[in-house]
């Protein structure tokens, strides 16, 4: 596996806006890497650099860098979209200064 992921992460399926969060590399291979994803889904980790999910070694996933690393702009956004989807109201006015935040906010609201 990537040893670049800073753990927690976000899991981001495309076409949709809810969020997961894995807690930590353990949690990763106990229930998430043999998991079959889309070629946009990816994870983004607490440093906000984005891992894609399509490379397989073993019949493993193995995330590998993307070569991005989110802006807060574009975090806020994708946080505003799972709140929203999750029917929270007041979603608009919603901000956080890090991913750490973002990973806590979309963990505590479970």
């Amino acid at each position: 596996m990537t040893t670049n992921i800073h753990w927690p992460v976000l899991l981001q399926y495309e076409g949709d806006p809810e969020l997961t969060v894995i807690r930590s590399s353990d949690e990763w291979r106990a229930e998430y890497v043999q998991h079959f994803f889309a070629a946009q889904d990816r994870l983004i980790d607490s440093e906000g650099q984005c891992f894609l999910l399509q490379q397989r070694i073993s019949d493993r996933i193995v995330p590998h860098l993307a070569g991005i690393r989110l802006s807060l702009n574009e975090l806020n956004e994708i946080l505003r979209k799972h709140f929203a989807a999750a029917g929270h109201c007041c979603v608009a006015k919603m901000l956080v200064a890090s991913v750490a935040e973002a990973v806590q906010a979309v963990d505590a609201a479970g």
